[in-house]
């Protein structure tokens, strides 16, 4: 079952002219890897690992049933435990799935992603999966588009822990309680590592092993990727990208401070974005004052043109030159006032 987004009633695909301009199907992925209902989600979690991605997108019938992400790992491992390997996708799989079309603007995504609290939607056209667009996919055009920030203004400051030793059945019930996508494991008040949602699909999930029976430091990821407090947006994104991470760790100094991830960031630029268009309207809703301003003034002066002309057409003692000053007057004036009324068009 899906629940499709297209464009607004009247609004069409448009060229790069300005950010609001920039849309899904300029940034989606194009090869989408899918998987049956009856897969099992051990088999399903292998396959995220081996092709590097954190979901699937589950098809019956050239039908986009659900989507199976990182983020049901950890739910499904903090309700089911080992278990879960065993199971059908269909069991576990977020459904319905939230469906977009290509023409709708990245700025729209990424609120209907903040909205449902999702990482990714597939892209439709005439019901058939066509792409899939990610947080990463967003983060990456977007930054492009606004001016530099650093992360410190962005990054969230509440940072759930959890210790090396502890079990990776009592980090995910951290992990699914906070609704975090990670923890960062601590062995004696240092940090040493950071468990994600990825690490728990690859090393558990697809392995199907007793989450209550690993220790965090044998699966979590080591070591600690971060950036400095002091890092742009823009090079923050670029470096999640490259190395394929939804998520860094910020420091200061040495110490950690935050985490910045991609929803952090995508929230920051469509929030400058957003700006930027609401004092654009205002720009143009003035400009079209002083137009309409114009537009009045110049009827009114065609008008007292035409009232001058009538005159002399009746005075015998009017020029020749009078008369042709004010016939190229009027000319000057219509020519102006349709000029302005073409501007108005703009």
């Amino acid at each position: 079952m899906t629940k499709e987004r297209s464009a607004p009633a009247g609004e069409t695909c448009h060229s790069l002219k300005d950010a609001s301009a920039l849309t899904v199907g300029t940034i989606m992925s194009a090869d989408v890897v899918t998987a049956a209902p009856d897969d099992t989600i051990s088999s399903v979690a292998e396959k995220m690992t081996q092709n590097h991605i954190s979901c699937v997108v589950v098809v019956e019938n050239a039908q986009v049933t659900g989507v199976f992400t990182e983020r049901d790992v950890v739910r499904g491992l903090a309700a089911c435990g080992p278990k879960l390997g065993l199971m059908k996708v269909s069991e576990r799989m977020s459904s319905p799935v939230e469906i977009v079309q290509p023409c709708v603007r990245v700025l729209d995504a990424s609120r209907i992603m903040e909205s449902i609290s999702v990482k990714r939607l597939p892209v439709v056209v005439n019901e058939e999966l066509v792409g899939i667009v990610t947080k990463t996919d967003v983060t990456r055009g977007l930054t492009l588009l606004t001016p530099q920030r650093s992360v410190r203004d962005i990054m969230s400051k509440d940072v759930a822990t959890v210790d090396a030793q502890a079990t990776v059945a009592e980090a995910t019930q951290i992990m699914s309680q906070r609704d975090s996508a990670c923890v960062v494991a601590l062995r004696e008040g240092a940090a040493v590592g950071i468990l994600t949602e990825k690490d728990l699909a690859r090393s558990v999930a697809a392995t199907q092993s007793d989450p209550a029976g690993l220790k965090v430091c044998d699966v979590m990821s080591s070591p600690i990727i971060g950036v400095p407090s002091t890092c742009c947006i823009h090079h923050a994104s670029r470096k999640m990208s490259a190395m394929r991470l939804h998520r860094l760790v910020v420091t200061n100094e040495g110490t950690i401070c935050g985490i910045v991830s991609q929803s952090d960031i995508i929230k920051a630029v469509r929030d400058e974005l957003e700006q930027a268009d609401i004092e654009r309207e205002r720009t143009m809703a003035a400009i079209a004052g002083h137009v309409q301003n114009a537009m009045n003034q110049l009827t009114q002066l065609r008008e007292d043109l035409v009232r001058r002309s009538s005159e002399s057409a009746n005075d015998h003692d009017t020029t020749g030159n009078t008369a042709k000053d004010l016939s190229w007057a009027m000319e000057t004036a219509a020519g102006m006032e349709r000029v302005i009324s073409e501007l108005a068009q703009l």
